[in-house]
């Protein structure tokens, strides 16, 4: 559902999105920027630092990492976005898996 079509757009207009009205989503949208910052930083450090070569590397390192050429290397913005995205399709996945191993 687009943000257009969302119930509470339609009866409170736009704006009411834009300023995050409630408490609950001036809440979330705290936390959402406190892990992207806390992400920036990490990244960050991965840059200055550089990389272990002992050990397997993380999702952060290997989306660093990536690309041969500067103009196919990622964004801090696009690594970010692509982290969480990885995050929550494997939680999404992990708590589906629990909830058939657990009916069935």
């Amino acid at each position: 559902m687009t943000i257009w079509r969302d119930p509470s757009t339609l009866i409170f207009g736009a704006n009411f999105i834009r300023t995050m009205i409630t408490r609950k989503q001036r809440l979330l949208w705290d936390r959402v920027n406190w892990a992207k910052d806390f992400l920036g930083k990490v990244i960050e450090g991965k840059r200055k630092c550089g990389f272990e070569s002992k050990r397997t590397p993380g999702l952060v390192e290997l989306l660093v990492q990536y690309g041969e050429k500067p103009e196919e290397k990622f964004t801090d913005e696009e690594i970010k976005d692509e982290f969480f995205t990885f995050m929550s399709a494997g939680t999404d996945t992990t708590s589906h898996l629990c909830l058939m191993c657990t009916y069935f």
